[in-house]
């Protein structure tokens, strides 16, 4: 063994610093090769949104509200279900009695597929609503606090 090493260090050297600077090499472009998808994918998620936008934008502008309505939306498109969602919340003050109805939505808005919807009733002078309908996909619910819970998956993945 001593013999082969003397005989063959300077080989043994070289075969270390080709070992190190080949590693060295590979480390490098796996690094730039993250990077480099870590940037494409970040402007495709961009890209995506950004298209949500236009398409949740559409889709308001489309939609029926009157001239006494107040309506608003925000839009997300969500990654891990690859949808674009909109939520509308539109309100209304009922002219006979000063009333406030208030209308909660969230849409698929690229299908217009109701995944969820609330409705509150506010008498004037009331500081206290009462849910008129309340639905979550197929499924009923009781309050606009379990509304907000249940959009919040689709409007913050």
């Amino acid at each position: 063994m001593k013999n082969f090493l003397k005989d063959n260090w300077f080989k043994l050297v070289i075969a270390f610093i080709v070992l190190l600077i080949g590693t060295s090499f590979f480390s490098y472009y796996v690094t730039i090769s993250r990077k480099e998808k870590a940037a494409f994918q970040q402007q495709n998620d961009f890209d995506l949104q950004k298209k949500c936008s236009t398409v949740a934008n559409a889709y308001f502008k489309n939609s029926d509200y009157t001239e006494n309505q107040i309506a608003t939306y925000t839009n997300h498109y969500n990654k891990k279900l690859n949808k674009c969602f909109i939520s509308i919340i539109s309100s209304n003050i009922v002219p006979e009695n000063g009333a406030k109805l208030t209308y909660k939505s969230l849409i698929d808005a690229s299908e217009g597929k109701l995944y969820a919807k609330v409705h509150e009733f506010l008498p004037k002078d009331s500081l206290i609503s009462q849910t008129i309908v309340c639905e979550l996909l197929d499924t009923t619910c009781s309050s606009p606090i379990e509304y907000n819970f249940f959009i919040k998956s689709y409007m913050e993945e």
